[in-house]
């Protein structure tokens, strides 16, 4: 507690012969905003920079101990990383690489991580307070990997209002409840077919409502892919396609949260009439066989840069007038 609620303190220099910073240390010093950790620390200790003003964060390799909460409640922590040579913790930066986490290798807990950016696919534990009182929280996405939540781990976050949670089975809960204070978060979105398993799991608290498996954006449908938020785009279900189509790389939406778009499915767009076609470049790596066989009243289209294959008779016996392959 040595610093503690020294709400003035802006900068700290920190001497190479530090091994330890204790509990509570830095706690509400609300105007500190980066601090440069030795190369000698071994041990960050409880909540020691709890609702401090910290804006980035490096873990240098020498640390092998870090407490509950040591990040709790840093609205502004927006760069949080690990060096990649630390033996006991590192950095899951997923695909765009985010580096705004530290996770515990051997056991693939999330032990702090920032408001903004996903939890990563490699986490299967979300540790003690990571997320306490953090103000900015207003959704969060737990991966289908995640299947335990610890102790308070999103206690006293007054703005989360949405809580989608991929898992087949119902993560379990903890220890002392770990949306303890949250008092907008009443509704949570599961995968279709496992209300049950949360219901008789100790997520009774809250209304628990289904996913559908098939969701349309834009005229659009997809099937999502709950393990590892993908979707792919389907035939219509409800009647033929027609008219404009875009076919997004990703969506974000308030019923089932965000997916990447991967793939174009077998026969999706099967001799429908359209008046344009875009699909966007991004992440859709494969189009399928017979998708848009026999489509009419499209002029030009554009295969994007992202795409690795074009399934049999993808654009067979269409009244195209150009397709630009990459």
């Amino acid at each position: 507690q040595a610093f503690w609620n020294c709400t003035v303190l802006q900068e700290v220099v920190l001497p190479e012969s530090l091994k330890r910073i204790d509990n509570w240390a830095f706690r509400g010093c609300t105007s500190l905003q980066s601090v440069t950790l030795p190369e000698s620390l071994v041990s960050l200790g409880s909540g020691v920079f709890w609702g401090s003003g910290l804006q980035s964060m490096i873990i240098p390799a020498s640390v092998n101990f870090i407490d509950q909460g040591a990040f709790a409640n840093c609205d502004d922590l927006h760069f949080l990383s690990v060096s990649p040579n630390n033996p006991v913790y590192h950095t899951d930066g997923g695909e765009y690489d985010f580096q705004n986490n530290i996770i515990e290798t051997a056991t693939n807990t999330l032990i702090a991580a920032s408001a903004d950016g996903p939890i990563p696919r490699s986490v299967t534990t979300i540790g003690k307070n990571v997320f306490q009182g953090q103000d900015e929280l207003f959704e969060k996405e737990i991966p289908a990997s995640v299947t335990t939540i610890q102790h308070w781990a999103f206690g006293e976050c007054p703005k989360l209002t949405r809580l989608y949670v991929y898992g087949e089975t119902a993560p379990v809960l903890e220890e002392s409840f770990p949306f303890e204070s949250c008092p907008n978060l009443t509704t949570v979105y599961v995968r279709p077919g496992t209300a049950g398993s949360y219901i008789s799991g100790g997520w009774e608290k809250f209304t628990i409502e289904e996913m559908p498996e098939y969701y349309e954006v834009n005229g659009v449908w997809y099937r999502l892919n709950f393990d590892d938020q993908t979707a792919e785009v389907v035939n219509c279900q409800s009647g033929s396609y027609s008219g404009d189509i875009n076919i997004w790389s990703s969506f974000n939406s308030t019923l089932v949260g965000s997916f990447k778009v991967t793939s174009i499915a077998n026969n999706a767009f099967y001799g429908a009439e359209l008046s344009s076609l875009i699909i966007q470049d991004g992440s859709i790596k494969t189009i399928g066989n017979h998708a848009f066989w026999g489509v009419t009243g499209v002029g030009e289209v554009v295969i994007p840069e992202s795409v690795e294959h074009i399934g049999h008779g993808a654009f067979g016996r269409g009244g195209y007038e150009s397709i630009t392959i990459p």
